[in-house]
């Protein structure tokens, strides 16, 4: 009924205006009027003093008190006397079947309150939904800009991941490579991350209505909503799980699986984001945020899966190589050496005894040969 009469205000607002008048009516006592405009109660007050089913409601629980007083008459004719305060007509109740009517009545009641009151909160969320989210146009502009973005950040990405890993390995790449070399070398990697951050992207939106209703739900009711508790101590439990699983793997089998520390550092990453103070100075701070979260998402995974790589070329042993390198040059020794890469005029292959790179141009070598895992 708050929210019927008072649509503008925040839903917790009208929760403590309802809270105030039925503690006043039921439990004939008053809260702190903390947070509570006078004005509006009174107007609230009038308009409940008159409202029938909540005369009748009070009444009726009255009733019921008086008649579990079966030997004290004094409390008896006391609750008896404030049902009919509100509804002066009462009689008093003489048999349990009248209690049990009286209680099937007013669950049938509260069925049909409770569900009104749900549709009018849902209409209140829908109505800051609609204020906050504003309909997406997308021109033609707009297609060529993701498209020479896309193309710059794969590009880029290239750049930054070939390097990386090779530098882990011990090598300046930017004299064997050339533009294509590093999209080309690391495509497969570059495709697989793309993709996951693609799949976040669209989760991300899925769920953006959810999240923004959560955000109004906290700033209606100035609290945080027991979903956002939950889904922040989950990420708390995943995060404290993979820090275990990299410390046990790197104990147990000599392995740094980096990728497992993904989830808790984009954890601290996104739990920081956005109380950086320089979202004020943006018209836009979402779409230039969800930019910068997802270039941000993106370089962190390609930085752990270069380490993840790198650590794992490092272990190999000749035995695990699963290409044969067939040399025309016969005296290069390629009995310790392992396939890492190839590119337009190079390949790279690590020495397993020295954990060196030898890099071997293409027109020493006669074919590359795949061999088939046992």
């Amino acid at each position: 009924m708050s929210n019927e009469q008072f649509p503008e205000n925040e839903l917790g607002k009208n929760s403590k205006l309802a809270l105030y008048l039925t503690n006043t009516y039921i439990y004939d006592f008053k809260n702190d009027l903390a947070g509570i405009n006078e004005e509006e109660l009174k107007k609230f007050k009038k308009i409940a003093d008159n409202d029938e089913w909540i005369k009748k409601t009070v009444s009726d629980l009255y009733r019921m008190i008086s008649f579990s007083f079966i030997i004290d008459t004094n409390f008896k004719d006391k609750y008896l006397k404030k049902a009919k305060e509100f509804k002066a007509d009462i009689e008093p109740i003489k048999e349990f079947k009248e209690i049990t009517k009286l209680v099937d009545d007013v669950k049938k009641d509260s069925k049909i309150f409770f569900k009104e009151g749900r549709e009018l909160n849902d209409k209140k969320y829908q109505q800051e939904i609609e204020k906050r989210i504003s309909s997406i146009e997308v021109t033609s502009q707009d297609i060529s800009f993701l498209l020479t973005l896309f193309s710059t950040l794969f590009l880029i990405s290239g750049i930054i991941y070939s390097k990386l890993y090779f530098y882990l390995l011990g090598v300046n790449i930017s004299d064997f490579f050339s533009i294509n070399d590093y999209l080309a070398s690391s495509i497969d990697t570059l495709i697989i991350t793309f993709f996951s951050i693609a799949i976040g992207i669209i989760f991300y939106f899925l769920g953006a209505k959810d999240r923004l209703k959560t955000t109004i739900y906290e700033e209606q009711f100035s609290t945080e909503s027991a979903s956002r508790k939950k889904l922040f101590y989950n990420i708390i439990v995943i995060s404290i799980v993979c820090i275990i699983s990299f410390f046990v793997s790197y104990y147990k089998h000599n392995a740094l699986h980096y990728n497992l520390l993904y989830p808790p550092i984009l954890f601290v990453f996104f739990r920081f984001f956005w109380s950086i103070p320089i979202w004020q100075y943006f018209k836009n701070p979402e779409k230039i945020g969800l930019i910068l979260m997802s270039f941000s998402t993106f370089i962190i995974s390609l930085i752990l899966t270069a380490l993840t790589y790198s650590t794992e070329i490092l272990k190999k042993e000749v035995k695990d190589d699963t290409c044969r390198v067939i040399l025309n040059n016969t005296n290069i020794d390629t009995s310790n050496l392992v396939f890492i890469t190839s590119n337009s005029s190079n390949v790279f292959m690590l020495d397993v005894s020295t954990k060196k790179v030898k890099i071997i141009p293409l027109y020493n070598i006669e074919s590359i040969e795949t061999k088939v895992p046992k």
